[in-house]
């Protein structure tokens, strides 16, 4: 099989996406729990951990979403079982109701 490289260029931009997340909410990445580009454990702290999917870690930094919202979307999603629409659709609807 002919290598092609898009590992390293994934890697990269799983890498620089991750940067730019840390950077904007104060916090430290620790680990990928099934690999790159899946669920990250993210570390704000006092021993404060969440843990986030590239997806929506793209779509806060692409949409420049206000800091904090995504962790409040975090909340909604344990308060709820893990029973929630995506974090766009949590946006979009709280943007109706404010």
């Amino acid at each position: 099989m002919k290598e092609t490289g898009l590992n390293e260029i994934y890697t990269d931009v799983c890498t620089e996406y991750i940067l730019l997340f840390t950077e904007k909410h104060g916090c430290k990445s620790t680990e990928w729990l099934n690999g790159i580009g899946s669920i990250l454990e993210v570390d704000f702290g006092a021993d404060e951990r969440e843990y986030f999917n590239l997806g929506d870690i793209r779509y806060d930094i692409d949409n420049n979403i206000k800091v904090g919202l995504i962790r409040d979307y975090m909340d909604n999603l344990y308060e709820s079982g893990f029973v929630m629409d995506s974090y766009e659709d949590y946006l979009n609807a709280k943007s109706l109701t404010a």
